[in-house]
């Protein structure tokens, strides 16, 4: 994931994983965590806004892992 340095050298890499499923609990992406909103904003975003991207799903993942 985002703890990968290559993603970060030529462009950022999707973290689509092509498990698209939105939980309607979390109303996030079951494969990889993102809201409709990230998943949306995507394509266009820029590599910074990318990157702030994967740090939230990092977070995601540690606060899935210590719940």
């Amino acid at each position: 994931m985002a703890g990968d340095n290559q993603q970060f050298q030529h462009g950022v890499r999707s973290p689509c994983v092509s498990l698209c499923r939105i939980d309607d609990e979390t109303q996030r992406c079951r494969g990889c965590r993102r809201t409709r909103a990230e998943i949306a904003a995507w394509p266009t975003a820029s590599d910074a806004e990318k990157r702030a991207i994967w740090r939230r799903l990092e977070l995601r993942a540690d606060f899935k892992q210590n719940t």
